[in-house]
């Protein structure tokens, strides 16, 4: 398999995805009472339009990168297997990140999630870069999200949110 041809796989279940995804959101999310254009469907939709319209730019790209370099270009496959590995970590992260949110809240599975996630998946070795990402991003969203757009965040069974 050709880097040209891999491009044009990805980009094609790219432009799939968003059309699924926009077709879906415009038939099964009601639409608005007010009579207003912005309605409750409106950014799903926008969603799957934008990843359509870059996909198919993904797909002209490759297009143009086979028409000046040629189709002759292999993919080099020894990085792979850590590809693999941050593919996999990442989901299984995500995974154990939305079920830790039931019982510990949010900004505390944020916190201990994120110094995982450089521990373990970055491989970051310096506690204090390590601190200070989890704590930052942590506080941060927590601040944004709850204080400044009054968004409820889960605190969790446990009851450790603020």
């Amino acid at each position: 398999m050709t880097i040209i041809w891999r491009d044009r796989v990805l980009f094609g279940i790219l432009l799939l995805i968003g059309a699924v995804w926009t077709w879906l959101s415009s038939t099964t999310i009601p639409a608005g009472y007010s009579g207003s254009f912005v309605a409750p469907g409106s950014f799903p939709t926008t969603l799957g339009v934008l990843l359509m319209v870059l996909s198919a730019i993904g797909l002209a790209g490759s297009e143009l990168k086979r028409v000046r370099n040629g189709d002759a270009e292999a993919i080099n496959m020894s990085g792979l297997s850590q590809e693999i590995w941050g593919i996999a970590a990442t989901f299984g992260f995500l995974i154990v990140y939305a079920v830790g949110m039931q019982y510990l809240g949010f900004l505390l599975v944020t916190v201990i999630g994120v110094a995982a996630f450089c521990l373990i998946v970055l491989r970051l070795r310096s506690w204090i870069l390590i601190a200070a990402l989890s704590l930052t991003l942590g506080l941060g969203l927590y601040l944004l999200m709850n204080k400044l757009l009054g968004v409820y965040l889960p605190a969790g069974v446990l009851g450790l949110g603020f």
